[in-house]
């Protein structure tokens, strides 16, 4: 019964070499009992797929083996094959992994999201408008999904940076504040205090009701600050989930303002030229921001109200917080001292 274990651990082991070697195998009768090109290829296209889903060889080496396959098996000539593989949509879509390589190596997009922050302010309305507006920038000129794996790790790095700050900052009141009990001059936040002399102490340290009381009052203020903390907890974890929806909503209607924003708009683009090789009105990058930037615009206002709303718990009155001229609270200058912190470790540009 040991045996079992031992085999299943050792087929385990080797796992990826065998999905390699039986997939192609198991699928085999697939174009020996049917003949024909289809069933060929789709029994290429079976394995391919297996093969992308378990990702036993990487993704991209998958991807190349129709340029092998197809010609062996005659569904397509070398030629026509690789021409596939060159065409002007794919060294579009190569060029906006090229840009987004470059912004991460070079923390251009860490400088474009926090400059945006500082520019809207740190409520949590500016936040949202701040991070949509930065994430919907950069996906105009690179893959949406390509800004929203850039943005995130920025996004999850500044709101735990303001999480541990605002739990710091609480602990610290905890620690500083300083209650007197009924009936007595003594603190109870565990600091010494002045105003009380050793003739003072030693008169009330028999005190029994004085330090019931002052009990009491340190019992009250502990409930309070972890009440506050717990609060804490609950709103930075829905403010967290807030921004997380508007990085993906605003790359994803980012996206729609020029041809380089997602891959489908590339594709559309030449199936527009293959459908209608006649038309007169080409459909050039300018000619796509006419329509699609304004569209874009007004999903972008619809969808930082709506989110503002289902986290934020703020309809249109939310709004004044953006362009408010009035004193910052508390936790908003918190918020931007963080986020100025981060923003100082970039460095200066070179």
């Amino acid at each position: 019964m040991m045996a079992l274990p031992h085999f299943l651990q050792q087929i385990w082991k080797y796992r990826s070499t065998l999905v390699i070697i039986f997939t192609p195998v198991m699928l085999l009768p697939l174009p020996l009992l049917v003949t024909g090109k289809e069933f060929i290829c789709g029994y290429i296209t079976l394995v391919m797929a297996i093969y992308w889903i378990t990702e036993v060889i990487p993704l991209a080496v998958t991807s190349l083996i129709p340029l092998i396959v197809f010609p062996l098996t005659g569904i397509m000539t070398s030629k026509e094959v690789s021409k596939a593989y060159f065409i002007d949509t794919n060294w579009l879509f190569i060029g906006g992994l090229m840009i987004a390589i470059g912004m991460e190596n070079t923390g251009l997009h860490k400088r474009i999201a926090l400059r945006a922050l500082l520019l809207f302010g740190t409520s949590p309305q500016s936040l949202f408008a701040g991070f949509m507006v930065a994430s919907f920038f950069i996906s105009m000129w690179i893959s949406n999904t390509a800004t929203v794996a850039m943005i995130l790790p920025v996004v999850n790095a500044l709101m735990g940076e303001l999480e541990e700050s605002k739990i710091s900052m609480l602990r610290k009141k905890r620690a500083n504040e300083t209650v007197e009990a009924p009936g007595t001059n003594q603190s109870i936040s565990g600091y010494e205090n002045p105003a009380l002399n050793t003739d003072d102490l030693e008169s009330r340290s028999n005190n029994g009701e004085s330090q019931q009381a002052s009990s009491v009052v340190v019992t009250q203020v502990n409930i309070r600050f972890d009440a506050e903390e717990e609060a804490n907890t609950k709103r930075m974890k829905l403010l967290r989930n807030g921004v997380t929806v508007c990085v993906t909503f605003a790359a994803t209607i980012g996206g729609l303002c020029t041809i380089i924003g997602t891959p489908s708009n590339s594709v559309l683009v030449a199936l527009y030229e293959e459908l209608y090789p006649q038309t007169t009105q080409d459909l050039t990058f300018v000619a796509w921001m006419k329509f699609g930037v304004p569209v874009a615009l007004a999903f972008l206002v619809l969808t930082y109200l709506w989110l503002i709303w289902l986290y934020v718990k703020s309809g249109l009155c939310g709004l004044k917080t953006l362009f408010a001229c009035s004193g910052k609270t508390e936790d908003e200058l918190n918020t931007e001292s963080v986020i100025k912190s981060e923003y100082k470790k970039l460095g200066s540009m070179r």
